[in-house]
């Protein structure tokens, strides 16, 4: 086996390790709508906005251009 394609074969084992882990986190965090803080309050879960204003956000953009001066 040439070195570069060892060199391939372990990033891409790293890789999957990686992703292996991250889903085994995830599987064990519990759900914040079933916690409690240690005063007895509830976890307060942020809102995000849906999906429709994100599009109008979008749209807002590319309609003026002067928008982008503000970055």
């Amino acid at each position: 086996m040439p070195p570069s394609s060892l060199t391939m074969i372990t990033a891409y084992m790293g890789v999957l390790v990686l992703i292996i882990l991250c889903v085994a986190i995830l599987l064990l965090m519990a759900d914040p709508y079933k916690m409690n803080q240690m005063d007895g309050t509830r976890v307060v879960v942020p809102c995000h906005p849906p999906w429709k204003s994100k599009l109008h956000l979008r749209i807002a953009i590319i309609t003026d251009p002067t928008i982008l001066l503000l970055f």
